[in-house]
C-alpha cells in the first residue's frame, strides 16, 4: 500500500530571528516572514502555508519559512516528492492546532500524512569517563526526529493539523475514562480536568505532575517535504512506518518485538492502563516509530526523543496520574534505514526491549535519567534480547563504580554537573551515565537473585524511589527488598569480583580495578598490619596481601578483623579471595575471618585479595554512638594478622595427677588419686578446624595379646594458634587381666608457652601447672573398670575432682618425635 507523507519539523522552543540580524547569504533563503501574535495569521510562500488560529500563540513571535536545500532535504532519499522547507519561530507552548498546507509533486495514493520532526541536539557517549565534556566540540549534534500526522488532499496540497504538545487525544475525553461524552471538554474522573484548549488545566505543557526538567533542545525548525511509498504496521501500542521495501521485514520484526516488550512490562506491573503506569495504552494515539533515510554521517542511526517532564507524584493508591499518559504520546522514535538493514534479529529484539523500557520509565520519572534508569534499561536489553549494548571498554573504565558506592560512586567521575541529551531518550548527567554502566552488574545481580520469585520487583523499586525522602535509587532498592542490605550487598560483591556478572576477561577486569591498598609481609613471622579508611553509603575497598618471601617454611594463617568494636558488625565484613592468573576465587567472609593453609595457597601460586564491605546506607545505623560529623562516611578499621603455624604432629600428656571419688561394686565410696601419662603420640593436624588428633592401639605390655587404644584431641583457638588451647580430651581403653579399664579426661582454656621445651630441640609449645590450680583446667575425669562379664567393678563419681599441692598437669605439642 502506498502512502504519501509530508515531512515537517516542529519547533518546541521559541527561536526568534529578527530580519535585521540575518546574514545576507541566509536572508536570500527566507521565502516568507511575519510577526504572529494571539490574534493569529496565515504565513504563505511558494508551495507552502502555515495558519495559526486565534488564541494559539500566547504572545507575538517572528515566524519564518525558508527553503531547506541541504541539511535535511534528503532524509527520505528517493521517496521524496517535493522540495524541503523549514519553518522557524513557533513557540514551545501554544494552544489548539496549527494548519499546514504543502504542494506535492506526485499523485498521492491512499492515506496521506505529515511527519513532524522535532530537531533536537543529541549528545554522543564518549569512551572515556574522564574526558572534558564541557569543552568537547563534538558533544552534541542537531537532528530531526519524526512523528506522523494524518493529512488530506486539497486541490494539489496536503493539509494537516499539528496539535500542540500534550494535547489530549479524543479517546481520553469520553465517558469510558470517567469524563464527559466523546469529544467534549470534560476530564478524567479522579485525576485532572482536561480543558478544551488541548492541555491539562492548571499546568503548562512540560510541567505535568512534577518539576520541569532542565532538558534543553537546540535550534528548531519545521521542514516540509512530500514523500511516498510508505507502509504502516499497526501494533497494539506502536505504529511503525517504513518507506523502504528492502527493510520491511525487519520493520515488521521491530513492531512485533516492541509490542512484545510492552506486553512483558505489563506482566511485570510496570505498565497497566489506569492503574500503575503506562505508555500509550489508549486506542488512537500511539507512539510513532519511523524508519527514515537519514544519513548516518549527519544524524544518529536511532534516536528516542521525550518531551521535558519531571518525576510524577503517586496518588494515594500508588498510581501514576492519568495526566502523565498524555505526554507519553509525544515520544518519538526514529531509526535510519541503514541502521535497520544492519541489525540482526537479535539486535532488533534487544533494542526493542531497551527502548520500550525507557518509555515506561518515562511515565514515572519524566525525561531525566538517573543511574538506575540507564542501568536497568541495559539489563532489560540483555535479559530479553541477549545484548546489553555496553562495550567491554566502557565496562572496564567504570568497574570501580560499585566499590566507590551505590550513590557516592557517581561523584567520582569528571564533570558531574553537565547534563546532556542522549539518543536513548531523555537527559542524564554524565556522571550518572558512567556510574550506570559501572552499576549494571549490580542490576543484573538484583534481577537474577530476586526477580525469579518476585515478578513485581521493578514496579516496587520505582514506587519506593518516588516515595522516598531522598528520591535516590539506593533508597528505593533498600525499601523494596525484603532482605537487609548485609545479605545482598556482600552477595553481589562475591559474584561481581569472581566475574559471574561481567563478560570482561580476568586480565581486563583486574587491570580496571585501582585504588587497591597493599598489605606487605616481608618475613614469615607473626605480624600485624593495621589500616583504616572512610566508607560512603554501600561501598567497598580492596586490599591486596603480598607475602614478600619465597615460601612458607611452616603452615600459616591470615586473620582479618574489621572494627572498631563499637560498630554493628552485621553491616561490615571482610571478604577474602584467592588471586591467581588475574582471577579471584571466593574463600569466605566474616567480620572476624581466618584464612588457613597459606603455605599451600602460596605453593599453588595464589595471593590474597580482601574486600572490606560496608553494607550500611546510613552510618548511624552501624555506629549510633559515633555518627559522622559530615559527609555521611563510616570509619572502618582492618586488622590483618599473619600467624605462622608450626607443623605439629606429636603430642604427649606427660603427667596428670589429681584425685576423685570412686564407687565400688558394693556401693562403697572412697577417694583415689589418679595418674595419667602417655607416650609421645603421633597425630595429624587439621588446619580446617585447628584440631590435632592422635590415635593409637598398642599391646598392654610387651608380648601381651591384650591392647590399649585411645585418642588424644587438642582443639586450638584459630585466632591465637598455637598459643591457646580451648579444649583437649583423652579417651583410652585398656584390656587388663581381669577387667577392661576405660577413662576419659577433658580440660579447657589454657595458654601454652611458645618457648622450646627445655629437654627438646624441635619446635614445640608446652603447658605446665602444679598445685591446686590444676583443677582450673581439668573439667572432667571419668573412669570405669568393667569385668569381662560386663559387671562394673568400680567407677568414678562425676564432679568430684580435687587438686592439692601434689597435683600436676603437663601437656606438650611438638613438630617431630622426641
Amino acid at each position: 500500500m502506498k502512502k504519501l507523507l509530508l515531512i515537517l519539523f516542529l519547533p518546541l522552543l521559541l527561536i526568534a530571528c529578527p530580519k535585521e540580524d540575518i546574514p545576507p547569504e541566509e536572508e536570500e533563503a527566507i521565502l516568507a516572514e511575519a510577526d504572529i501574535g494571539p490574534t493569529g495569521a496565515t504565513l504563505e510562500a511558494e508551495g507552502i502555508s502555515l495558519t495559526v488560529p486565534p488564541g494559539a500563540f500566547p504572545a507575538t513571535y517572528t515566524v519564518q519559512i525558508s527553503e531547506e536545500e541541504e541539511e535535511y532535504a534528503d532524509d527520505f532519499g528517493e521517496n521524496g516528492a517535493s522540495p524541503a522547507f523549514r519553518i522557524t519561530g513557533i513557540p514551545a507552548v501554544y494552544s489548539g492546532s496549527l494548519v499546514l498546507r504543502v504542494r506535492y509533486e506526485r499523485t498521492p495514493e491512499d492515506e496521506y500524512y505529515l511527519a513532524v520532526g522535532e530537531i533536537a541536539e543529541i549528545s554522543q557517549s564518549l569512551e572515556d569517563p574522564a574526558a572534558d565534556y564541557v569543552e568537547d566540540p563534538e558533544g552534541g549534534k542537531a537532528m530531526p526526529v519524526y512523528a506522523l500526522y494524518e493529512a488530506t488532499d486539497s486541490s494539489g496540497y496536503l493539509v494537516a493539523r499539528i496539535p500542540s504538545p500534550g494535547q489530549v487525544p479524543e479517546d481520553l475525553t469520553g465517558s469510558a475514562y470517567g469524563g464527559a461524552d466523546e469529544g467534549a471538554a470534560g476530564g478524567v474522573a479522579g485525576n485532572t480536568s482536561i480543558g478544551a484548549a488541548g492541555g491539562v488545566a492548571g499546568h503548562t505543557p512540560g510541567e505535568m505532575s512534577g518539576l520541569k526538567s532542565t532538558l534543553g533542545l537546540g535550534p528548531f525548525g519545521l521542514v516540509v517535504k512530500a514523500v511516498y511509498d510508505f507502509f504502516t504496521i499497526e501494533g497494539t501500542y506502536f505504529t511503525v512506518t517504513c518507506p523502504y521495501v528492502p527493510v520491511r521485514d525487519k520493520a515488521i520484526s521491530l513492531a512485533r518485538y516492541m509490542d512484545e516488550a510492552m506486553a512483558t512490562y505489563v506482566g511485570m506491573k510496570l505498565a497497566d492502563f489506569g492503574k500503575i503506569a503506562t505508555v500509550i495504552l489508549y486506542r488512537k494515539k500511539k507512539i510513532n516509530v519511523v524508519v527514515t533515510g537519514q544519513d548516518p554521517e549527519k544524524s544518529r542511526p536511532h534516536v528516542l526523543i521525550m518531551p521535558p517532564l519531571g518525576p510524577c507524584t503517586l496518588d494515594e493508591l500508588g498510581h501514576v496520574p492519568m495526566e502523565r499518559y498524555i505526554w507519553s504520546a509525544e515520544m518519538r522514535l526514529n531509526i535510519s534505514r541503514t541502521a535497520l538493514e544492519g541489525f540482526s534479529d537479535q539486535e532488533i529484539k534487544s533494542r526493542a526491549y531497551f527502548w520500550v523500557y525507557r518509555m515506561v520509565y518515562y511515565a514515572y520519572f519524566g525525561d531525566h535519567m538517573d543511574w538506575f534508569a540507564y542501568a536497568s534499561a541495559c539489563w532489560m536489553r540483555e535479559k530479553f534480547g541477549g545484548t546489553s549494548g555496553i562495550s567491554e571498554l566502557s565496562a572496564a573504565l567504570t568497574a570501580m563504580s560499585p566499590l566507590w558506592g551505590m550513590e557516592a560512586g557517581k561523584e567520582m567521575y569528571n564533570k558531574p554537573l553537565q547534563e546532556t541529551i542522549l539518543e536513548i531518550g531523555g537527559a542524564i548527567f554524565r556522571n550518572e551515565e558512567w556510574h550506570a554502566i559501572g552499576m549494571y552488574p549490580f542490576v543484573k545481580y538484583l534481577d537474577q537473585t530476586y526477580f525469579p520469585g518476585d515478578k513485581e520487583l521493578y514496579d516496587r523499586i520505582l514506587k519506593k524511589i518516588l516515595l522516598g525522602e531522598s528520591g535516590t535509587p539506593m533508597e528505593g532498592i533498600i525499601h523494596a527488598l525484603e532482605a537487609p542490605e548485609y545479605t545482598w550487598w556482600p552477595g553481589f560483591f562475591k559474584e561481581y569480583l569472581t566475574l559471574e556478572l561481567t563478560n570482561m576477561s580476568a586480565t581486563d577486569f583486574m587491570n580496571s580495578l585501582h585504588d587497591i591498598s597493599q598489605i606487605n609481609f616481608k618475613n614469615e613471622t607473626d605480624t600485624t598490619w593495621l589500616s583504616d579508611g572512610d566508607y560512603p553509603d554501600l561501598s567497598a575497598k580492596l586490599f591486596k596481601v603480598n607475602f614478600l618471601f619465597p615460601e612458607f617454611k611452616n603452615e600459616a594463617s591470615l586473620n582479618l578483623k574489621v572494627g572498631p568494636s563499637s560498630l554493628n558488625l552485621d553491616y561490615v565484613t571482610a571478604m577474602a579471595f584467592g588471586l591467581k592468573n588475574n582471577t579471584l576465587e571466593y574463600l569466605d567472609h566474616a567480620p572476624d575471618l581466618t584464612i588457613s593453609n597459606l603455605k599451600a595457597l602460596k605453593e599453588n601460586g595464589y595471593s590474597i585479595m580482601v574486600a572490606v564491605i560496608n553494607s550500611a546506607s546510613e552510618p548511624e545505623r552501624v555506629d549510633p554512638d559515633n555518627p559522622p560529623a559530615a559527609g555521611d562516611l563510616l570509619h572502618i578499621e582492618l586488622d590483618t594478622r599473619l600467624q605462622t603455624i608450626p607443623d605439629f604432629n606429636y603430642v604427649a600428656i606427660n603427667g596428670i595427677i589429681a584425685a576423685a571419688d570412686f564407687k565400688d561394686a558394693d556401693g562403697t565410696t572412697n577417694e583415689q588419686a589418679f595418674w595419667y601419662e602417655s607416650e609421645p603420640r603421633r597425630g595429624e593436624m587439621n588446619m580446617a578446624d585447628y584440631t590435632l588428633t592422635a590415635s593409637w592401639s598398642d599391646p598392654w605390655f610387651e608380648g601381651s595379646d591384650q591392647t590399649c587404644s585411645g585418642t588424644i584431641e587438642i582443639q586450638f583457638d584459630p585466632a591465637r594458634f598455637p598459643e591457646y588451647i580451648t579444649r583437649f580430651s583423652i579417651t583410652e581403653t585398656c584390656e587388663e587381666d581381669v577387667a577392661v579399664h576405660t577413662r576419659t579426661i577433658t580440660g579447657e582454656n589454657f595458654e601454652l608457652r611458645g618457648d622450646p621445651h627445655p629437654d627438646l630441640s624441635v619446635p614445640s609449645v608446652h603447658f605446665y601447672v602444679q598445685g591446686t590450680d590444676v583443677c582450673k583446667y581439668l573439667k572432667s575425669y571419668d573412669e570405669v573398670y568393667t569385668s569381662y562379664g560386663g559387671e562394673i567393678l568400680s567407677q568414678s563419681v562425676t564432679g568430684t575432682l580435687r587438686c592439692d599441692e601434689h597435683s600436676v598437669l603437663d601437656v606438650l605439642v611438638a613438630c617431630s618425635p622426641y
